[in-house]
């Protein structure tokens, strides 16, 4: 029987004794049934790895509105998870990463246009009687693979804090493994859903951040400058603040519809960056990244994926990208998922 069943019951019990007067209606007995043993839970590691790729290829010839050549665009996902399970412990560690090439008849050459690698472990302790409410612990991994290129069809004036720094046709601005940032976090989580349609985790604590950008590149083009492409240097920093992380993930359709949401916010109310009066509202970091995927067979899939991230501390304007891919993917896994 069920904690939702044995609450109800309780009442109606509580009801029937308030409500049986000896001369108005008769008491009625409610005998509540002994909980059955609790199955044994499900324990040990399990682990799941899936690889994906996509490519499109279009050629115009003579089309209005459209420059004449090869469109190309290349692109690979892959995602890894390894989790652990037992005693109301739970250890998730995840892995995504993904890398899109693209080659225009503008710019005649394969040029990154998305790169994201990202590492996280999270920690859940399970309590035994209500083990959908628990403390977490997190840390997080955020980083691009390659280096980062601004590429032009023709050379371009670019221009740092009011000084040229190359006239080209392209210019470096950011390394390998740059920006980088580092996340901690710890708290309380509470999950309100557990059902195949909407699996949902609310996360709230205290997070840490630390970004490594210094030296790093970034558009901050003015439009009444045509000619000169304005640059702006990124700083690196540290906050303290609360956090809150909202995940939902669901499949419909026999799972072939499914789709992931997730919400995080920090707002800091310690901020490493010198000479910065901002109020802990405005430095507040907000990101947003969903995916809907439309599996067509086992090995092939529709994706949609949205993101969206503010981070004042960094860029104050909101970065934001859509991806419509079709990719083919092998995955294999161990364990119970």
């Amino acid at each position: 029987m069920s904690r939702l069943t044995h609450v109800v019951a309780l009442l109606l019990l509580a009801l029937g004794g308030v409500l049986a007067a000896p001369a108005v209606v008769a008491a009625q007995e409610f005998v509540i049934e002994e909980a059955p043993e609790a199955a044994p839970e499900e324990s040990g590691w399990s682990g799941r790895l899936s690889l994906s790729g996509n490519f499109s290829l279009t050629h115009n010839n003579r089309v209005v509105g459209q420059s004449d050549g090869t469109t190309i665009a290349l692109g690979t996902n892959v995602n890894g998870r390894l989790s652990f399970a037992r005693n109301g412990h739970s250890l998730r560690n995840t892995l995504r990463a993904s890398q899109t090439f693209s080659r225009t008849p503008t710019i005649p050459e394969l040029v990154k246009t998305a790169d994201e690698l990202r590492i996280e472990s999270l920690y859940l302790y399970h309590f035994p009687e209500v083990d959908w409410i628990g403390p977490f612990t997190r840390a997080q991994l955020n980083t691009a693979l390659f280096h980062g290129f601004d590429v032009r069809p023709d050379d371009v004036a670019y221009s740092l804090d009011g000084d040229t720094v190359a006239i080209d046709d392209r210019i470096r601005l950011t390394n390998a493994l740059r920006p980088l940032t580092l996340r901690e976090s710890v708290g309380a989580f509470v999950r309100p859903s557990n059902d195949p349609m909407i699996r949902s985790m609310l996360r709230l604590g205290v997070g840490a951040r630390q970004v490594f950008a210094d030296g790093q590149l970034v558009v901050a083009d003015d439009e009444e400058t045509p000619d000169i492409i304005e640059l702006a240097e990124l700083r690196s920093f540290n906050q303290i603040g609360a956090e809150a992380v909202l995940e939902a993930t669901g499949e419909f359709e026999g799972g072939n519809v499914t789709y992931s949401i997730e919400a995080e916010t920090l707002i800091p109310f310690y901020n490493s960056l010198a000479n910065d009066d901002r109020s802990a509202i405005d430095l507040a970091n907000v990101e947003v990244a969903a995916t809907l995927s439309f599996r067509l067979v086992t090995w092939a899939s529709l994706d949609y994926q949205f993101r969206a991230a503010r981070i004042p501390a960094l860029v104050e304007d909101w970065q934001v990208s859509n991806n419509l891919l079709l990719s083919l993917s092998w995955a294999a896994g161990f364990g119970e998922e």
